[in-house]
């Protein structure tokens, strides 16, 4: 007979790959969501660019770090890009937070399986050892086998 808390700990340990799945399809999309706007950012940074390089107010500017600075500060002062950027770091500290679950909930399998694979270890021990104990009291020598 499996005493309860032992079948919880079996209950958790065929529970644990199902969450440990849900948390890397999680981290895969969040990844997908990262990677492509990341790729938008960069585009949609290019785009304005090349609008601001074609305004009255970049041909007025004198000097390539001048203007460097203000294509930049086009970029940034755009709405748009600065709420993607915005949800960028989101996302960055969305797939930290599901990697440390997902590292929790692993090591929580490893530490579960190797405390029953312990348990298990010590209750086959005892009963081969009581085994041979019994066959020696009732034969009166002991097989090593």
């Amino acid at each position: 007979m499996i005493d309860p808390e032992t079948l919880k700990q079996i209950e958790r340990l065929l529970a644990l790959p199902r969450e440990i799945a849900r948390v890397g399809r999680r981290l895969t999309a969040l990844r997908d969501e990262k990677r492509k706007l990341e790729e938008d950012l960069k585009k949609r940074a290019v785009v304005i660019r090349v609008r601001a390089r074609n305004t009255a107010a970049y041909e007025q500017l004198k000097g390539a770090d001048a203007r460097e600075d203000w294509l930049q500060l086009q970029v940034l002062e755009d709405t748009d890009y600065e709420e993607d950027s915005k949800r960028l770091k989101q996302l960055a500290v969305a797939i930290d937070k599901a990697q440390v679950e997902k590292d929790e909930l692993q090591d929580e399998h490893q530490s579960l399986r190797a405390a029953l694979e312990g348990r298990y270890a010590e209750l086959l021990e005892r009963a081969l050892t009581e085994a041979k104990m019994a066959q020696h009291i009732s034969t009166g020598r002991v097989n090593l086998a």
